[in-house]
């Protein structure tokens, strides 16, 4: 009986290792955001991905026009004077919103919480045209961000 259980012990760590990285996978995947223009041709997605020279996941983006990428996953982010890690690593979404503008085009307005940070917050506001796309960052004011003082921008674009 002793040596059924030791064969059979790996099997319940090994179900529930797998389970545990398909669920990993799941959750980052629902963190993934995208808005698409209203005639489909420019699409801009918004995630969460580890770059390679950083320890921390970030948050990224890509764009596509005409089913092409036109922008490789490049990382926000924002060094705050004093304050580590950069505003854009290991965020959680917070929430979402989409809808349409008068000027033909769609928008996408995602929230974020820097986990450790003791809520550092960041926000998202996306805009895509049928020939454009563009974003721009909102930092709502949160305690440890009273007085924000932007030491350098740290956004990408591939």
């Amino acid at each position: 009986m002793t040596r059924r259980r030791s064969r059979l012990a790996p099997l319940p760590l090994l179900l529930l290792g797998c389970l545990t990285f398909f669920g990993a996978r799941s959750a980052a995947a629902q963190d993934e955001l995208r808005v698409v223009s209203p005639g489909g041709g420019v699409e801009l997605r918004l995630f969460s991905s580890q770059p390679g020279s950083g320890p921390l996941p970030q948050l990224a983006y890509e764009g596509r026009h005409r089913g092409r990428t036109a922008v490789k996953t490049s990382f926000l982010g924002l060094q705050i004077h004093n304050q580590d890690p950069v505003l854009g690593e290991k965020v959680g979404l917070v929430r979402s919103n989409t809808g349409e503008g008068p000027g033909r085009f769609r928008w996408l307005k995602a929230e974020y919480m820097q986990n450790g940070s003791l809520g550092r917050l960041i926000t998202v506001e996306v805009r895509v045209w049928d020939d454009a796309a563009a974003f721009r960052y909102l930092i709502p004011r949160s305690a440890p961000l009273e007085e924000v003082l932007i030491e350098n921008e740290v956004t990408e674009f591939d």
